[in-house]
């Protein structure tokens, strides 16, 4: 089960991305608004809107961009709790092969993975 995590499965061909040579086509230009309280939306930094609360509290708009932001942390993001791992020391462990053990502070992560276009 664990190594069909890490096995990779052949993806589609995206023709916006990659040309049929196999070139890279980097993704077309973002067009991103003069304010940087809704550029941070529109890029989906949502964590600076919350984590920058001072910085934002002048701006007009604030109040319902944080609201906004907050609402996707909730639907896209878990909170994973605080806690203890032990994760193997390679991705070519074997079971019963060293462990390292680490405590974790809680933090969030994404529901759905972050995929190349997204990330252009």
């Amino acid at each position: 089960m664990a190594v069909g995590l890490f096995a990779r499965k052949s993806a589609l061909v995206d023709s916006r991305s990659v040309l049929a040579r196999g070139q890279f086509v980097p993704a077309d230009r973002a067009k991103l608004a003069r304010d940087p309280l809704a550029q941070a939306m529109q890029l989906g930094r949502f964590g600076v809107i919350v984590k920058g609360r001072a910085q934002w509290a002048d701006h007009p708009d604030f109040k319902k961009k944080l609201e906004a932001a907050l609402r996707v942390i909730d639907e896209q993001f878990a909170l994973v709790p605080e806690g203890f791992v032990s994760l193997a020391m390679s991705t070519f462990d074997q079971p019963g092969s060293p462990e390292a053990d680490n405590d974790t502070e809680p933090f969030l992560l994404a529901r759905h993975a972050v995929t190349n276009a997204q990330f252009q």
